[in-house]
């Protein structure tokens, strides 16, 4: 990741004469700042983004009823300062944006080194849009916004165990009339082997369709809470439907169905959403289906542009786990906003109940965390 680095310092360097006071001139090009660097010539425009969101994390695990339900260890509670992202993103249009592109790598992985997330380019047609790279897929709404964008200081623990993260594939979209929105993704799936930064390992892939709507008036679904001047009701909505096929360790061959769909309102600074996920999973050597759901429903209050508190319930039930009856998850957030969701300051309580099947003991996690999230 060093040469990483070094090759975005370099790509830096290499544009800096474009703020000379010869940039006056619009023919030739200008730099601005507006929610990021902006450097502008008469085909191309190019913006440049640091995602930084060091957090503090405290959590109170419930190390005795793991161990009361037959487990060997438990982790203990931890305190922790934590750099959760650390990101340097170019996006941009080229060819009088006939050509959009988009590069983000995080540089807070576990490993310690470089983490690509977004590699991608795409063709905007008059009618048609057409992205080939790494992107996430058109599967969700929670884990299609960015992080940047969420109200809450993590998405659901429902949103990643069945939200379609990023993947190198083709996408085509488009728009039906001015209100709705329709996708069509094939990526490489999710065998062994596979996903994120890594090529195709069989013939079997992953094919995505998606709709969403949202009447007039209520703004950017890439985004949580209502930031809007103007109050009126408005709503949206969005479905999904995933199939794949591939080879897993341990499960060998199997054909997966993934299903979703989600609501969202909008009134007087208020945003009421929620989405419902089903996921199913068939071995083609025989065995028992897997068959797992989960829903969550999301509110979130601007009081003032300073501040804002939201509240949100998740449920996940997972016939991958049969010790575990349900899942259930309860959170609070108390943002302060010092430039929207370009900077701001979160306070969030989590607790994470497993309610054992049969007669284990139900399982209570806790956990809070302070961050400071800017996106500059």
């Amino acid at each position: 990741m060093r040469t990483l680095s070094s090759l975005a310092v370099v790509g830096l360097a290499a544009l800096l004469p474009l703020s000379t006071p010869a940039m006056a001139d619009d023919s030739a090009g200008k730099v601005t700042y507006k929610d990021g660097l902006r450097i502008a010539a008469d085909d191309f425009d190019v913006k440049f983004n640091v995602q930084l969101q060091p957090r503090f994390t405290y959590t109170d695990n419930d190390v005795e009823n793991r161990i009361a339900n037959g487990a060997e260890s438990a982790d203990a509670d931890t305190a922790s300062f934590d750099l959760r992202r650390a990101r340097f993103v170019i996006s941009g249009n080229a060819l009088d944006k006939k050509f959009s592109f988009k590069l983000q790598n995080d540089f807070a992985s576990s490993s310690g080194g470089g983490d690509m997330k977004d590699a991608w380019i795409q063709w905007n047609g008059d009618a048609v849009k057409v992205k080939f790279g790494q992107y996430k897929q058109p599967f969700g709404r929670e884990v299609r916004i960015s992080s940047t964008k969420l109200f809450f200081t993590d998405r659901t623990a429902v949103t990643d165990l069945f939200g379609i993260e990023r993947a190198q594939g083709a996408q085509v979209s488009g728009a039906l009339g001015e209100l709705a929105n329709w996708y069509a993704s094939v990526n490489n799936g999710n065998s062994s082997g596979e996903g994120r930064n890594r090529e195709g390992q069989d013939n079997n892939v992953q094919g995505v369709v998606a709709l969403d709507f949202s009447t007039e008036g209520y703004g950017s679904r890439g985004m949580e809470g209502d930031f809007r001047e103007d109050g009126a009701f408005a709503a949206t909505a969005g479905a999904g439907v995933a199939y794949g096929e591939g080879t897993i360790d341990g499960l060998g061959d199997y054909s997966e169905v993934d299903l979703n769909a989600d609501v969202g309102i909008r009134v007087e600074g208020l945003e009421l959403w929620g989405e419902y996920y089903y996921a199913t999973v068939d071995p083609d050597a025989g065995g028992s289906e897997i068959d797992a759901s989960g829903f969550f429903v999301s509110a979130a209050y601007n009081i003032d542009d300073t501040w804002g508190a939201g509240v949100r319930f998740a449920l996940e039930d997972n016939d991958a786990k049969p010790a575990i009856d349900t899942t259930t998850e309860y959170a609070a957030v108390l943002n302060y906003f010092i430039n929207g969701h370009y900077l701001k300051l979160q306070n969030s309580v989590t607790f994470t109940v497993d309610s054992a099947e049969g007669s284990g003991e139900d399982v209570t996690d806790f956990a809070y965390v302070l961050q400071l999230a800017g996106y500059f």
